[in-house]
């Protein structure tokens, strides 16, 4: 995996790259290698780029990240911290590991659910954490990076979700070894309204 960090913003590199290679998208993409009109990157690897930060008008809903054929791009605004931008990267990585694993799903919506429970077990069991607000700003870790590099949380909910066959995905809840620490995951992260005395400006998935 190649990432490209064109912002400002301090992205855990070590992490990311740990987090692709349990989900075995660290190396050589198998339908990069087997694609014939050349929609993969050339280097067969998945292709990250965290864009430079951008501004958005406050009360504006705004997408912030997606990934295509082999390329995860994700678009950071001034508020997201790093660990808003690793749940994106842990939902795109997941259309990835789809697209990869399991490509007559990738192309239909039926999986977009288990995208997000994905994201949000992965997160928590990173020891993730989001305040109230529930803004790109309020999400944090708990734990240091050498607890996440090392903890078998994430590698044991990914081998649960890695046995399912593809019939058997949109069941899949997180191991139960795991979910005790899952008991409250976040939502999705939406921009605040105008006109609240407490809005903060943030990123939606």
């Amino acid at each position: 995996m190649r990432i490209r960090n064109l912002s400002t913003k301090r992205i855990p590199s070590e992490l990311w790259h740990h987090l692709a290679h349990t989900m075995q998208l660290g190396d050589r993409l198998p339908m990069a290698v087997a694609d014939e009109l050349e929609l993969y990157p050339k280097h067969y690897r998945l292709e990250v780029t965290v864009r430079p930060i951008r501004r958005h008008a406050e009360g504006v809903e705004v997408f912030s990240g997606y990934y295509s054929c082999g390329r995860v791009v994700i678009f950071p605004c001034p508020s997201c911290t790093s660990a808003f931008l690793t749940h994106l990267f842990l939902h795109e990585l997941f259309h990835a590991w789809i697209d990869q694993y399991h490509n007559t799903l990738y192309a239909s919506t039926m999986y977009c659910d288990l995208t997000g429970r994905f994201a949000d077990a992965s997160f928590r069991a990173l020891g993730g954490r989001v305040r109230p607000r529930n803004v790109c700003g309020s999400y944090s870790f708990s734990k240091s990076l050498s607890f996440m590099l090392s903890t078998l949380g994430f590698p044991r909910l990914f081998k649960s979700l890695s046995a399912s066959s593809s019939g058997q995905l949109q069941k899949w809840i997180p191991d139960s070894l795991v979910a005790q620490r899952l008991d409250r995951s976040p939502k999705r992260p939406m921009i605040s309204r105008k006109g609240r005395n407490d809005a903060k400006p943030g990123c939606k998935m």
